[in-house]
């Protein structure tokens, strides 16, 4: 993988982003090991300045109202958390470029994280993206092609393209079906009744795979170099 690696949780309407919700997520991420710091800095909508805060409650109030990240720390090492009620994501996040002989750790610790939330708060659709293959896959109108992918999750079709790690709830998985995976070499499909589906095409995120769907209706691998 590349640039920066993120791990995102897209949620059905029905979903409700509540001050309990969030501190449920905070439960799970320090069930981890990876919990608030204070002051806790939330990135301003405009970027340029970044709130402080001081204690959970009021994090928890302007999260559940305005959504932001903000960074959950191991002893040293800092994951971001983004909340965005508006959009019914949540995302996990590292903005450096990690490299296997220095980052085995938090890329365990960035998996294990996605893997507890989406079996704690079942997304509708979960995978893991890094902007260095994306501009590969789409070198040309890459916005315009994730706009369609988005769009694709929202409505519960087809998402156009897999990542090495992906989760669709029960419901979703039914509605792709699954004789759209029979051409892939899959390392993993982990189905479970409370749970959804998991599925891999890489032992590892630092095995770059991706499939996308083909005009025969199914997913194909194909190469990033």
């Amino acid at each position: 993988m590349g640039n920066t690696w993120f791990y995102e949780l897209i949620f059905e309407e029905t979903k409700l982003f509540t001050s309990e919700l969030f501190g449920q997520v905070l439960s799970v991420a320090k069930e981890q090991a990876y919990k608030l710091r204070y002051p806790t800095y939330v990135a301003d909508p405009d970027e340029v300045d970044a709130l402080e805060f001081y204690d959970v409650e009021t994090l928890s109030t302007y999260i559940c109202s305005q959504g932001g990240h903000f960074t959950v720390w191991r002893e040293e090492e800092g994951i971001l958390l983004g909340f965005y009620p508006s959009e019914r994501y949540i995302g996990l996040g590292i903005q450096y470029n990690l490299r296997k002989d220095r980052d085995e750790q938090i890329s365990l610790d960035l998996e294990n994280l996605f893997l507890a939330f989406c079996q704690n708060f079942q997304p509708s659709c979960g995978y893991c993206d890094d902007e260095w293959s994306l501009e590969i896959i789409f070198p040309r109108e890459l916005a315009e092609n994730w706009g369609k992918f988005q769009s694709n999750i929202l409505k519960q079709e087809p998402p156009m393209l897999l990542f090495w790690i992906n989760y669709f709830s029960t419901t979703y998985f039914s509605k792709i079906g699954e004789w759209r995976f029979e051409e892939l070499q899959l390392s993993k499909l982990v189905t479970t009744r409370e749970h959804g589906v998991f599925m891999y095409l890489a032992a590892s995120p630092w095995d770059i795979e991706h499939a996308i769907l083909g005009e025969d209706g199914k997913y194909h691998l194909i190469e990033i170099t």
